[in-house]
């Protein structure tokens, strides 16, 4: 009896090992040079939506918070520090400790978001891999779907050196996952 649950548990094991084996190499660049040289995390904050009042698709660093109260008020459309006791001022972030990457998608049609897949340290720096975060709805003659300006806005850890971002695509369902370089800065 002991033999066959041995037996059995084996055969539901290997199929379950093979497979994160293979999501673990799943997570992999695909097209890109340089694998990070440190275990990936997530943003230490992640802001994520479908309406910006940034309408071309634009990438941006941030590392001071004159930058970033420029950028909250260009991204939600209010002048900086607008509205009473500041309740459309940006969101408080200590750049002495941190930095914000982000992704303004543009003007586009059912997005709900930029969202960041991971945040990891390589040898020259941070990459920041992301996806689009998209839904589907049922269009017919004029209607081509919701329109969006969808965001990323990821808090990190601030880091010295180059800072790049990877856009994931997913081609379709069990299709694997490739990572294409969209920006980066030195």
């Amino acid at each position: 009896m002991a033999r066959k649950f041995i037996f059995a548990a084996g055969l539901v094991l290997i199929p379950l090992i093979a497979l994160a084996a293979r999501q673990s190499a799943g997570s992999a660049a695909v097209g890109v040079d340089a694998a990070p040289t440190t275990p990936s995390t997530t943003p230490l904050v992640q802001l994520v939506g479908h309406e910006s009042k940034v309408r071309e698709r634009e990438f941006v660093l941030v590392k001071t918070e004159a930058e970033w109260t420029a950028l909250w008020a260009r991204h939600s459309g209010t002048a900086a520090g607008a509205g009473a006791l500041q309740r459309h001022a940006a969101p408080k972030i200590d750049f002495t400790r941190c930095m914000v990457v982000g992704c303004f998608g543009g003007a586009t049609t059912n997005t709900d978001g930029e969202v960041a897949l991971s945040v990891s340290k390589g040898k020259d720096g941070v990459t920041v891999r992301f996806e689009s975060s998209t839904f589907q709805t049922f269009s017919t003659g004029k209607d081509k779907g919701q329109a969006t300006t969808p965001f990323g806005l990821w808090v990190i850890v601030r880091a010295e050196g180059t800072v790049t971002l990877e856009q994931a695509r997913r081609g379709g369902k069990g299709a694997e996952v490739t990572l294409t370089k969209v920006h980066q800065w030195n």
